[in-house]
């Protein structure tokens, strides 16, 4: 049965209120089966932080834009 990108996302964050990083996001995402780009995952995330379905609204773009500023920086 394929999974969805977002039931992935999910799956790996389950709940967490931590911060996941890009690269342990992706490497658990192979582990589970996702086959697909780094670049499609992390953007489907982007999306499902700015929708609220991850950390909730407020919390989940708080940490996006921190996220895009330390992304910046390095």
């Amino acid at each position: 049965m394929a999974k969805t990108i977002k039931s992935i996302i999910m799956n790996i964050v389950n709940g967490k209120n931590d911060f996941v990083s890009r690269g342990e996001l992706y490497v658990k995402a192979q582990r589970i089966g996702y086959n697909g780009t780094q670049e499609r995952l992390l953007g489907k995330a982007n999306h499902m932080i700015g929708e609220g379905l991850l950390f909730g609204r407020k919390r989940g773009m708080a940490q996006l834009l921190e996220y895009r500023a330390l992304e910046a920086v390095a």
